[in-house]
């Protein structure tokens, strides 16, 4: 997917938590060809082991939005 957008995150709240953190962003997708941009509220759940990323998951608010803005028509 990332070939067909520039991606950018727009960081809201960080939550952590012993080894482990919650991101709440919103994330914009542009496609590329048409410039269309799409917004997406998405939560990130992370988990650290010493200085490595040893787990994360990515929660978007409305996935079924992402087709919108791939379709060029």
């Amino acid at each position: 997917m990332g070939g067909l957008f520039d991606i950018a995150f727009v960081r809201e709240r960080i939550i952590t938590e012993g080894s482990d953190a919650v991101l709440s962003c919103t994330v914009e997708f542009a496609r590329r060809t048409t410039g269309r941009v799409v917004a997406m509220p998405t939560a990130e759940m992370f988990t650290a082991a010493g200085d490595l990323l040893i787990a994360g998951q990515v929660y978007f608010a409305d996935p079924t939005r992402l087709p919108s803005a791939i379709d060029e028509g």
